[in-house]
């Protein structure tokens, strides 16, 4: 590393470090508001009894098995 780029790396550091904080201080506000911040609720494939995944397609949130391509069961995101 060449002395010129030391304020650069600092500055890099600096902004990293507060954007994981501001990221820990959005995470708890959310927590405190009693908000799910990860979910829960298993669900179960009723074809083949697999898990069912929360998955992102074309036309929005959707669970798909956890068996596909074998089981091609999907269900809506409310």
């Amino acid at each position: 590393m060449y002395e010129e780029d030391v304020p650069y790396v600092r500055r890099r550091i600096d902004f990293i470090g507060s954007e994981i904080c501001r990221q820990a201080d959005q995470y708890r506000q959310t927590v405190k508001a009693g908000q799910s911040v990860i979910s829960t609720t298993i669900k179960t494939c009723p074809k083949c009894a697999g898990t069912l995944h929360l998955k992102t397609g074309r036309y929005g949130k959707f669970y798909g098995c956890s068996g596909f391509p074998a089981c091609r069961y999907t269900e809506r995101f409310n």
